[in-house]
């Protein structure tokens, strides 16, 4: 009966849009059920079987890749260790590049600085006053940066500003070297006295001072001691295993920082040293033998220096970590094939057997029986197969009533309209004398009431169609409006605002009043004052909306939506109105489609109803 139901055509035709819908869903999953059946018919090759060989094909293959794998897997891990390596050096010695030039913008910021030129040349009476000053000048320059140690500055004339009161001396041949660069800066290392004797490592940038006025004359040298131990300190934390260690070399393989301070101002192993110096690169790394232990030597170039900065970290305690994750890796390959195979075979019986059954039940699909119903337990794809099924066995049986009903509910609609047409022609015609004797006897006003009263009946009528276009909806509207303005003369407040594009929309005829008159007698007529109703009509993305918004006493949400779902067979309801406007929307155009009320006790109503956007040369049948 329900797959006869299915095929009419006549039936189907009359059907609405949402059973119809359900219906392409419906059918759909019968054509499905249908070829599913059908295969049992052809040569088919077991999918139990089609499963196992799709298994043994990817399970040789990845044995294969995972063999091969692992025997490189310890190499490539070195690599990536080297590479990590290589690039945190390479921060650290791009961090340090970076002190140092700021360190070297520094010195040429004294070079050029105002108060130690008016120091190093001023007359004698003014000499301590500006001394003391640039003094002072320098001490704030120190604490401002955190690497300088001590500012040291000799005018070769025997006076001297030292700031920070530091034990110190530049050697005559780093002197004489100063002087033959001509300003240019030197970076060298040594050791600085403090006030209490005691010896601080440092690095240190010294240039010649001249006289911005007249550069043919020598100021005196400065030179800006760095503190070893803030140096180090960048370094220091990106020691990644505790044997490891740092140095700072100069182009004479002299350790001038280090972590192990028994190595400073000591050389590094020839060879490590001559194969940094012949590289043509500025970073690097490679593996080398040190004291019978290979060992991973990274070096970065520091630029505008003759400095590198070399790291140590022993491969042995590298690798240990790596040596334990590629065990574990071989054994999680294991585990994991085993628990393939358990998994492989489990998953073939658990996905088979309920396959069977669908198959099995749907058979009967095809000779009308729909009282099958499928016993899947589980939460899978095939339980929902199972659920989907029964429910559409169900609904199948639900669609064939629900088409029978919808093809009477519009037989029932299509006599209602002819038999409402037979008085309405007879009242129009009738109004239209009214008002031609109205007019003749000078009752302007009764005429006007008239004659928009006839034409209401007229747009009703719309040559028996049940659909209209906003422009004449609006049109029938406004002649209701006229007569209830002259009933409640100016009390109560209309405002209709359409969107232009929208005017020629096909619509659904006789929504707006029936819902103009709600707001008037059930929301502003018991307010006993004035009050105010809005019409909007407007387009959003592919739907139409009214929206009507009065300022009246507002209604209960849930009695209004009790009113909606009353039968429209309840006529005596005072809901009716309503319903009767809701169920045509939905009758037409699909139950997602309708009446929606907002209200607000002594606030007010909003009113929104949605239909589909029908252009006028569209056809709703």
């Amino acid at each position: 009966m329900v797959y006869d139901i299915i095929t009419n055509s006549k039936t189907y035709h009359k059907a609405t849009p949402s059973v119809l819908q359900a219906f392409a869903a419906e059918t759909s999953y019968f054509c499905v059920i249908k070829e599913i059946i059908q295969l049992k018919s052809k040569k088919f090759i077991s999918i139990r079987y089609k499963f196992s060989i799709f298994f043994i094909a990817i399970f040789i293959p990845i044995v294969i890749l995972s063999i091969v794998s692992y025997n490189k897997l310890f190499n490539i891990i070195e690599e990536k260790i080297s590479t990590s390596n290589y690039i945190s050096i390479k921060q650290t010695g791009s961090n340090i590049e970076f002190i140092l030039n700021d360190i070297q913008q520094l010195s040429l910021d004294l070079y050029q600085s105002t108060i130690l030129q008016e120091a190093l040349s001023s007359p004698p009476d003014q000499q301590k006053m500006r001394i003391n000053r640039a003094e002072q000048w320098l001490k704030y320059v120190i604490s401002s940066n955190e690497y300088i140690y001590s500012i040291y500055i000799n005018n070769l004339n025997g006076v001297v500003l030292n700031p920070e009161s530091t034990n110190e001396y530049i050697d005559p041949d780093i002197q004489e070297k100063i002087l033959s660069l001509k300003g240019m800066y030197l970076w060298n290392f040594g050791k600085v006295d403090s006030h209490i004797n005691q010896a601080i490592p440092v690095l240190s940038i010294s240039r010649l001072l001249k006289d911005v006025n007249d550069i043919t004359h020598d100021l005196g040298i400065l030179k800006i001691n760095i503190d070893e131990n803030k140096i180090m300190n960048i370094y220091k934390n990106n020691l990644i295993d505790p044997d490891g260690n740092f140095f700072l070399i100069n182009d004479k393989n002299e350790v001038i920082s280090a972590l192990d301070k028994s190595r400073l101002y000591s050389p590094l192993e020839t060879e490590v040293f001559s194969r940094i110096t012949t590289s043509r690169h500025k970073s690097g790394y490679f593996d080398t033998l040190i004291q019978g232990s290979k060992t991973l030597v990274t070096y970065y170039k520091i630029d505008r220096t003759s400095w590198v900065l070399v790291n140590y970290v022993p491969l042995d305690n590298l690798l240990h970590s790596s040596r334990e994750v590629s065990s574990q890796i071989l054994l999680a390959i294991i585990l994991s094939f085993v628990v393939f195979l358990i998994l492989t075979l489990a998953f073939i019986h658990k996905l088979l057997n309920p396959l069977e059954e669908v198959r099995r039940v749907m058979v009967e699909l095809p000779n009308k029986n729909f009282d099958v119903r499928l016993h899947i337990k589980g939460n899978d794809e095939i339980s929902l197969l199972g659920r989907s099924f029964n429910q559409m066995s169900e609904k199948l049986n639900e669609l064939m009533n629900q088409v029978y009903f919808v093809k009477i509910k519009q037989k029932e609609a299509e006599l209602k309209a002819l038999q409402a047409q037979i008085n309405p022609h007879f009242l129009y015609n009738t109004l239209d004398t009214i008002y031609w004797m109205s007019t003749m006897e000078n009752a302007h006003e009764t005429s006007t009431l008239v004659k928009a009263l006839a034409k209401l009946f007229r747009l009703s009528l719309n040559q028996g169609s049940p659909f209209t276009t906003v422009e004449k909806e609006i049109e029938h509207l406004k002649n209701y409006i006229l007569i209830q303005k002259k009933r409640y003369e100016e009390t109560i407040e209309f405002e209709i605002a359409v969107d232009e594009q929208v005017s020629n929309c096909k619509v659904i005829k006789l929504i707006l009043q029936p819902l103009i008159e709600n707001a008037i007698y059930h929301g502003i007529e018991p307010k006993g004052d004035s009050g105010r109703i809005k019409v909007s009509i407007f387009q959003h993305n592919d739907f139409l909306y009214y929206k009507i918004q009065d300022d009246g006493v507002g209604v209960d949400e849930n009695k209004i939506q009790e009113f909606l779902e009353i039968s429209h067979t309840t006529e005596k309801s005072h809901g009716f109105a309503l319903n009767n406007v809701n169920d045509r929307i939905k009758l037409y155009f699909g139950n997602e489609f309708g009446i929606e009320f907002h209200s607000i006790i002594d606030k007010g109503t909003t009113v929104l109803v949605k239909q589909p956007i029908l252009k006028g040369d569209q056809s709703h049948d």
